[in-house]
């Protein structure tokens, strides 16, 4: 079986490419061992988080806390849960991250680039910060 190289495309092939769509679920090749193994793992992380938590506030619930105990094991008021709570999409990861590992978990973020994945783990100080961004 042949390989078929694709060439970078021009601004004019990106035009026409639009008309035709996307294209998804097709097999991607990479040089690296570890890229279908981490590409599989994020799908199942997004997956799991898609079909259990439609918010921080049922994450909450569905590990048996409320936001009194949230906040106190995170080292923050419970009105700084309550305002993560709300809106999620303003906090910033570090934020995030130590909300999440309050609630007994961890934040893993994966980037997809160019056939590229990176992967990282957030390790969030659990002292309360004076500056609270949520």
């Amino acid at each position: 079986m042949s390989k078929k190289v694709i060439a970078d495309p021009t601004p004019e092939e990106w035009m026409e490419a639009l008309d035709e769509g996307f294209v998804e679920n097709s097999e991607i090749e990479h040089p690296s061992r570890k890229f279908g193994a981490l590409r599989k793992k994020a799908r199942d992380r997004i997956a799991i988080e898609h079909e259990i938590v439609s918010s921080l506030g049922e994450l909450r619930r569905s590990v048996g806390l409320n936001q009194t105990e949230v906040a106190s094991r995170w080292g923050r008021g419970q009105s700084q849960v309550s305002k993560i709570e709300r809106n999620p999409e303003r906090a910033e990861l570090a934020t995030l991250a130590g909300y999440v590992t309050a609630l007994g978990g961890h934040v893993s973020i994966t980037i997809e680039i160019d056939n590229h994945v990176f992967y990282e783990e957030l390790h969030p100080a659990m002292s309360p910060s004076p500056d609270v961004d949520a």
